[in-house]
């Protein structure tokens, strides 16, 4: 791909993140490319994260509706999205100005919420979308039909709809599997059910999932 303007994102408060975008500012300046700083914008080539996989995560959504593609730069901890070490972008930046970086494309959500007087509210995900029962000191319970479907009826303190990606994150602590991120499917989990038979279930990602 053709490399000819960059956006930097960094990690929120982080003095070490804002260090190394000066420094991958300078590089791409160099190469001659043009980049912006904290700004995720319409002919942007790629987005570079530097921070760890919640700042990735923040960006997701912006960046797929431009259909930006995004190269992690992991300064957190586990990087299970970041996956270019500190030390390692100089040479993911040059593979990426020269053409040797596939871009990987992952399945995200999209979640509607319907409120009690017809409103409405839309968000995107790249990990999960999450139902919980918040400050309520009861069980909440939860219907799922996939499509037309009726897939079960949990008593819990609520759901996880995780897609491959976000199954190594909430939904695995919660007691979901580990999906392949090439599996298009959505994974439902209850998070801390009533009854032990309330179990995950892997639904493919090929109809609408809904909740009530």
């Amino acid at each position: 791909m053709g490399v000819r303007r960059l956006g930097i994102i960094c990690k929120r408060d982080s003095a070490k993140a804002q260090a190394l975008a000066g420094e991958v500012s300078a590089w791409c300046a160099g190469q001659g490319i043009v980049t912006d700083l904290d700004e995720v914008a319409a002919g942007q080539d790629a987005v570079i994260i530097l921070g760890g996989d919640g700042t990735l995560l923040h960006v997701a959504e912006q960046a797929s509706t431009l259909g930006i593609p995004v190269l992690g730069v992991n300064l957190g901890g586990l990087g299970f999205l970041t996956e270019v070490a500190a030390d390692g972008w100089r040479d993911a930046l040059a593979a990426l100005v020269a053409g040797r970086l596939q871009v990987e494309e992952r399945m995200m959500v999209r979640a509607r919420l319907h409120g009690e007087r017809g409103s409405s509210a839309w968000a995107l995900a790249l990990n999960d979308v999450v139902l919980s029962k918040g400050n309520a000191d009861r069980l909440v319970r939860l219907n799922v039909w996939h499509g037309d479907e009726f897939v079960a009826s949990y008593r819990a303190d609520g759901l996880v709809f995780a897609t491959p990606t976000g199954s190594t994150a909430y939904n695995l602590s919660a007691g979901g599997p580990i999906v392949h991120p090439g599996v298009r499917s959505v994974t439902v989990t209850p998070i801390c059910p009533f009854m032990l038979e309330s179990r995950p279930i892997l639904l493919p990602a090929d109809r609408p999932l809904f909740t009530q």
